[in-house]
């Protein structure tokens, strides 16, 4: 495979279609929480009491149980929406892509009408491999709780290093097979269980190749990201002391400064966001149509 022709055909449609960076903001769209921790708001500083005790944070939740329900549920969902909507911009902009690629016309409202139909079976792809996923995870994790349990020690530190590596072999296949099953799935019209295994065995014949693809691609993530953060912290300590220097004349003009700054940075990081999401997905969009078209 060229990938320099592939990489530069991928720039090029993602440059010029500027309509598939929304699809690209949104799809994979996601929250988590994992990075919270209840104990951040009991820890103490050097010299410093918490911020909250225990006993605090009990009773609040105790007294107001009924908001605290109405949050959860309330992110909940959002987060049911967001996934909604990620599949919705997932499958507009695979076919978006691939009619782009092929030299079709396409725009936003087609893009969109015609992903949308493949909104239920994405869904389903979606489940399928989360189901896969927990399943390993139980093979994993069940029989080696119930060795330690039983004090079978050395058999279940054995049984747990082997799991643990199959699991990760698995998480691997699910990483390299899911993007091509998703693009089987749009483009093939073909079933869940179908796209899985055809994606499976596209990655058994083109395993050098979509390893290659997907190892590009991680690298560009990388470089990118510190060249972004870089260009963060320089462009910070630039305008900050043009913040700081409005901040001594006017509190006022300070505030709104920082505000505007703000909100340029936040625009300009979902727009680069948006636009490398979408170069990705195009990435995988065009691989798939070479491996397609030379089996």
């Amino acid at each position: 495979m060229d990938y320099k022709a592939l990489l530069k055909k991928s720039f090029d449609l993602t440059i010029k279609n500027k309509f598939l960076w929304i699809f690209g903001l949104f799809a994979g769209a996601g929250m988590t929480f994992s990075g919270m921790n209840m104990s951040d708001f009991t820890k103490k500083g050097p010299g410093m009491d918490p911020l909250f005790t225990k006993e605090q944070i009990s009773a609040f939740l105790y007294s107001h149980w009924t908001l605290v329900l109405w949050i959860a549920l309330g992110l909940l969902v959002l987060c049911i929406i967001c996934f909604i909507i990620s599949l919705f911009a997932e499958a507009s902009l695979i076919t978006g892509a691939a009619a782009l690629s092929k030299g079709e016309k396409t725009d936003f409202s087609l893009a969109l009408k015609k992903g949308s139909q493949y909104f239920w079976k994405l869904w389903g792809l979606g489940i399928m491999y989360f189901l896969i996923i927990l399943v390993g995870l139980a093979i994993s994790a069940i029989p080696t709780g119930l060795l330690v349990l039983s004090n079978q020690m050395f058999i279940a530190a054995f049984y747990g290093v082997l799991t643990v590596l199959a699991f990760i072999a698995l998480a691997v296949i699910v990483g390299f097979s899911a993007p091509y099953a998703e693009r089987i799935l749009v483009l093939e019209n073909k079933g869940i269980t179908e796209s899985i295994k055809t994606a499976l065995i596209l990655v058994r014949k083109k395993i050098l190749e979509v390893f290659i693809v997907n190892l590009i691609l991680i690298a560009f993530s990388t470089v990118l990201a510190f060249a972004l953060a870089i260009a963060l912290v320089i462009i910070l300590i630039m305008l900050g002391l043009l913040g700081f220097g409005l901040w001594s004349l006017s509190n006022g003009l300070g505030i709104i400064y920082a505000f505007v700054l703000g909100s340029a940075l936040f625009v300009a990081i979902m727009i680069f966001k948006s636009a490398f999401s979408t170069f990705k997905s195009v990435v995988i969009t065009e691989a798939y149509e070479k491996f397609k078209s030379k089996p």
